[in-house]
């Protein structure tokens, strides 16, 4: 219902449904590390919640246009790191980790590490 500034009252609106829409997204992982094993790059993070699938993704550090490669599959929930085992050492990479929750919504927010 609405009223004038001359006191005119409007007949009620009809009543609509609606739902709300949930455009909330997983955090990225904190802590990422990394540390050269014998198999190759370890990278290591901590993942914001247990049931978060991480997916490892590079590019490399000078290259233009700087476009992502997935290194890794989307990983079991709660793994927390993975091995780069097809790198070239020579070449200076900058790593990120995709998280997706169990509904399958991704993390907008990323934290590169460069190696």
């Amino acid at each position: 219902v609405a009223v004038d500034g001359d006191g005119n009252v409007s007949d009620p609106s009809l009543a609509v449904q609606a739902r709300a829409y949930d455009d909330s997204r997983p955090d990225p992982p904190t802590s990422a590390t990394a540390s050269q094993t014998a198999s190759g790059l370890q990278l290591s993070f901590t993942l914001a919640d247990s049931t978060h699938r991480p997916l490892v993704q590079r590019r490399e550090g000078a290259a233009y246009p700087q476009a992502w490669t997935n290194v890794s599959p989307w990983l079991a929930p709660g793994t927390q790191e993975w091995t780069d085992t097809h790198r070239d050492p020579e070449t200076t990479y900058v790593y990120r980790i995709r998280v997706q929750d169990a509904r399958g919504r991704t993390n907008r927010t990323f934290s590169g590490l460069t190696v």
